[in-house]
């Protein structure tokens, strides 16, 4: 993360949690930059006023081009559901966990 004046990051931005944070975030006139993968739905998003990033949480080169310049990240990005085939747990691991450390080393000064 580079300056204190660039925008928050929000990962997971067109799910639940992560839209309805970009609406209040935009509501309060903060500045947001929004990863979400490309094809998704971003209807409501493109509403409010932030910007659209394409890019998979998946993919640390994407998180870290999202991230670049951001003042701050609000993780949001997730596979949710309730109990998980064992055919899914790769995707599970590779969106939650391998997701998440993406996010973290792109928040790393």
């Amino acid at each position: 993360m580079e300056t204190m004046n660039g925008p928050i990051l929000v990962t997971g931005a067109t799910g639940l949690v992560g839209a309805n944070i970009c609406q209040i975030a935009a509501e309060r006139g903060l500045r947001l930059r929004a990863l979400v993968r490309d094809g998704t739905e971003v209807e409501g998003l493109a509403e409010l006023d932030l910007e659209i990033v394409d890019g998979d949480i998946t993919v640390a080169d994407d998180v870290a081009r999202a991230a670049s310049g951001v003042r701050g990240i609000i993780h949001t990005a997730a596979l949710v559901a309730g109990i998980w085939p064992k055919s899914m747990a790769a995707d599970n691991e590779r969106a939650n966990v391998g997701g998440t450390v993406n996010v973290l080393v792109a928040a790393a000064p």
